[in-house]
């Protein structure tokens, strides 16, 4: 499935997660916390909804969330007279 891009890119707070699990290349909720400037329940409620959209993925280490993009490469496509689309290239 593939997003679109109001799922993805609708708030500031979403791109600026997912720029920083895709920066870091895997990273905790508190780690986001301070790249992001944002709270742990606001990064949480961001980290879901990537989740749910499969941009994402989690893994535990010693009872830890690890979080690491769940893709290669991210594009947005904005072809005239088309519906814009985002296309994701999974690992």
């Amino acid at each position: 499935m593939q997003p679109n891009l109001e799922e993805v890119f609708g708030l500031a707070s979403r791109v600026r997660v997912l720029q920083s699990i895709v920066e870091a290349g895997e990273i905790h909720i508190t780690g986001l916390s301070r790249k992001t400037k944002m709270n742990n329940t606001r990064v949480s409620r961001q980290v879901e909804v990537l989740k749910e959209l499969g941009l994402i993925e989690e893994e535990r280490y010693a009872g830890i969330r690890m979080f690491r993009p769940a893709f290669d490469s991210m594009v947005v496509v904005f072809e005239k007279a088309h519906e814009t689309k985002v296309e994701v290239n999974s690992h």
